[in-house]
Formats: C-alpha cells, sequence, structure tokens
C-alpha cells in the first residue's frame, strides 16, 4: 500500500497546484459592477509569507485593492460588502507611533517592518532581545538601549492543561458545552 501512496502523492501535489494556479488566475480576473478589478494583486502563499510554517497557512493571498472589502462570508452572491460591515482592514502598511521619555522625535522612520516591533518594545522595557526573535530595534530612542540579547525563551510545559477543567465547567454554565 505505501508503493501506491508514494505513487499518488506527486500526482495528487500537481492537481493542487494546478487547482491553485486556476484560482489565483479566476480571482485576478475578478472585477466589480464597474468593471474595475477587485485585487491589486493575487499570490501563493509562499511569495507573501516565508518560514517554517508556510505549508498550513493559506494557500493564496489577495491584496484587495483599497476601499474593497470581501466579504467573510460564503454564499448569497455578494461579493463585497460595504464598509459599514466590517471594523478593521489587512493592508500591507501601517503605522508605527511611539511616545516617552526615552523617544527621540524622529519623524517619518521610512518602510519598517512589523517584526521590528516585539524588539523594540521589549528594549523600550529595559528587555534582552531574545537571540532568535525576528526584527531589529528601531532607531527611536534617545540613547542606544543597552539590553543586549538573551538565550531564546523555551515555553514550559509543566503546567500545561492547568485551569483546563475551570474553563470547561465555565463553558458548560454558560450552555457551550455539556
Amino acid at each position: 500500500m505505501s508503493g501506491l501512496r508514494g505513487a499518488v502523492a506527486p500526482v495528487w501535489q500537481q492537481l493542487r497546484e494546478d487547482v491553485r494556479e486556476a484560482l489565483i488566475s479566476d480571482l485576478a480576473a475578478v472585477t466589480d459592477d464597474t468593471g474595475e478589478k477587485l485585487f491589486d494583486g493575487v499570490h501563493p502563499a509562499e511569495s507573501v509569507y516565508e518560514g517554517p510554517y508556510v505549508d498550513i497557512g493559506p494557500d493564496v493571498v489577495v491584496d484587495q485593492r483599497p476601499g474593497v472589502h470581501v466579504n467573510d462570508g460564503m454564499g448569497g452572491g455578494v461579493v463585497q460588502t460595504e464598509p459599514d460591515r466590517w471594523a478593521a482592514e489587512n493592508t500591507p502598511t501601517g503605522i508605527f507611533l511611539a511616545n516617552g521619555p526615552d523617544i527621540a522625535a524622529r519623524g517619518d522612520l521610512g518602510e519598517t517592518d512589523i517584526r521590528d516591533i516585539a524588539p523594540t518594545v521589549l528594549a523600550s522595557h529595559g528587555v534582552a532581545i531574545p537571540s532568535d526573535m525576528d526584527g531589529e530595534v528601531l532607531d527611536v530612542f534617545t540613547a542606544e538601549p543597552d539590553v543586549g540579547t538573551q538565550e531564546p525563551i523555551v515555553r514550559d510545559r509543566t503546567g500545561a492543561g492547568h485551569g483546563d477543567d475551570e474553563v470547561a465547567d465555565r463553558l458548560k454554565q454558560l450552555g457551550y458545552m455539556e
């Protein structure tokens, strides 16, 4: 049986890739009622994401054009929704603000990476940066923070599950579980 699995895997992978490429092509062609494309880009996930977890994320990533929000539900025939339906938007750009006694008035920092936020926040609190953390401390301080690095933080799983029974009991009380 394992020989059959080995023979089917490449066929399955090719079928998956063919379906994904067709989906990318179809999504890139979707337009609104005026004929304007809904998406500024449609990409295979590995061209947008990196790292060890790419394979468990989405296969296709769409960049909605500004002012467009694709309905998050299935069916009903409605592709776009009005702005009053959503409270937030995922965009490729954002804003970073910092203020405090140790923060310099730098103005526009230019393009930064979201991965720089965590090390910058740690540095602002005087905490050493884990050596396996992605990103760099942003140049926002009046003086170079002297925080250094620390060993990667290892999650202690000895207490895992603590409180699970209490959570389950509360969910039962609320009617979410039997």
